[in-house]
């Protein structure tokens, strides 16, 4: 099965990951980690993380554009989504990471 793509990335003493899919669109972007284990665990969470409704937080911007947090089951945020022109892309984007989840954490456990 095909899967999104998890790239990491270090720069300003700070490690991300960034969940882009396939065709390279940019999916979630993390927070920045101080600390590369951080980093890693946070990325290990992804792939058996159990996605609901509750992990997302749905956020408007100063300009009016829509985006979402990804946050674990204890609240910590994971990682942000970029900007959406409408309130029904970024449902849209909301469902392609949800999905997209769902595919690592498959992928993993096989």
């Amino acid at each position: 099965m095909k899967t999104s793509i998890i790239k990491t990335h270090f720069s300003d003493n700070k490690y991300r990951f960034t969940l882009t899919s396939l065709s390279g669109s940019t999916i979630l972007n993390s927070i920045a980690y101080t600390d590369e284990d951080a980093m890693k665990k946070a990325i290990a969470q992804l792939y058996g993380m159990q996605v609901g409704r509750g992990n997302f937080e749905r956020k408007t911007n100063h300009d009016g554009q829509f985006l979402f947090h990804l946050k674990d089951a204890n609240g910590q945020l994971l990682g942000y989504s970029l900007p959406y022109g409408s309130e029904a892309g970024m449902e849209n984007g909301i469902k392609n990471l949800t999905n997209s989840l769902n595919a690592l954490k498959e992928a993993y456990n096989q």
